[in-house]
């Protein structure tokens, strides 16, 4: 019977130390991929070098498999990527983090607001444009081509900032201050004016994909210069429709901007949708895998494409396919 134990309790150690080698080997096929596919250091603030040999260490010197994977999951969730996960074995405890919900109350707090008009940049001035007669903007008193020399505290005669950076410091200030906001106006006629502008809350449908639920909010501007500016809030249907009519429009473009900065995304192919309008060869924007999964994101070439120049402008929070979209376009020079 102790024989019996003996040769139980050798195999039991001899499993775990297996288990235990495979999570180790788990870390060090990770630490590849990630440094291959994810890792750029003039991106990333952290020390990855010192990281890696701290986690190894840690792994190493660890008898508990749950430990060893929860430090693999450290590794991957440094990263804060939308496409960067780590599902560890199934007879391992699945890493969960609370879910934080909002009070009513802190909600009913928060209010969204829009514009109305446009805003342009044109030799060192901001000018208003885009505003229609029958909006609230022009009942207010603005008009269109109308420099703006100042918002609130804003001295636009001292600071240049984007009209992205620009329209979201309007909407920050509004939103500080039950949506008014303060333009200082300078007339052609040398004279000054201070409209206190009252922006509306969004009266936009929404659209859903998935568990989502965005704002139905595309623009599209032929500018003066010839260029084709089009910006749009999620990759869903609707909006993607509207934006490839656009680009078929005004294949004369001298130049055509794609802004996708605050997208979270959408469906992946739709991605494609876009791409094919600016495709001459056929190419892949990449691949998506995963347990049982394998999603591809082909681009067919086009008899009839844009053949000028593409800008796509992302920023932190352009997620899921505005990234399929904006990197598999720049890796294949086509934009």
């Amino acid at each position: 019977m102790l024989k019996y134990f003996f040769f139980l309790f050798l195999f039991f150690e001899i499993l775990q130390a297996e288990n235990l080698n495979t999570a180790k080997i788990t870390f060090d096929e990770i630490v590849k991929l990630i440094e291959k596919h994810y890792y750029r250091k003039d991106e990333i603030e952290i020390d990855w070098n010192d990281l890696v040999k701290r986690l190894k260490t840690e792994i190493d010197s660890s008898y508990s498999e749950q430990d060893q994977y929860q430090k693999i999951n450290e590794l991957v969730q440094t990263f804060k990527h939308s496409h960067l996960s780590f599902t560890p074995p199934k007879h391992i405890q699945v890493f969960r983090t609370p879910k934080t919900t909002l009070k009513r109350s802190a909600k009913q707090k928060y209010k969204k607001y829009e514009l109305n008009f446009n805003i342009s940049h044109i030799d060192a001035s901001y000018f208003l444009t885009d505003i229609a007669k029958d909006s609230p903007s022009y009942k207010q008193g603005l008009r269109n081509d109308v420099p703006i020399i100042k918002i609130n505290d804003l001295d636009l005669l001292k600071n240049t900032p984007s009209i992205h950076d620009l329209k979201k410091q309007i909407l920050q200030k509004a939103q500080k201050n039950e949506g008014m906001v303060n333009l200082h106006l300078k007339h052609t006629d040398g004279s000054y004016e201070i409209v206190e502008l009252k922006l509306d809350e969004p009266k936009r449908k929404f659209n859903h994909f998935g568990h989502m639920k965005v704002n139905e909010n595309v623009f599209i501007q032929f500018r003066e210069d010839q260029i084709l500016y089009l910006s749009f809030s999620a990759f869903t249907f609707e909006q993607v429709w509207k934006i490839k009519e656009a680009i078929k429009k005004y294949r004369h473009a001298k130049g055509i901007i794609l802004d996708i900065r605050d997208n979270p995304g959408g469906s992946g192919m739709l991605a494609c949708g876009i791409a094919l309008e600016f495709c001459e060869e056929n190419y892949s924007l990449g691949s998506m895998k995963g347990p049982e999964m394998n999603l591809k994101f082909p681009v067919f070439a086009q008899e009839d494409y844009f053949k000028g120049p593409l800008i796509i402008l992302v920023n932190e929070n352009s997620f899921s396919t505005s990234e399929i979209l904006a990197r598999g376009m720049q890796a294949a020079g086509e934009a």
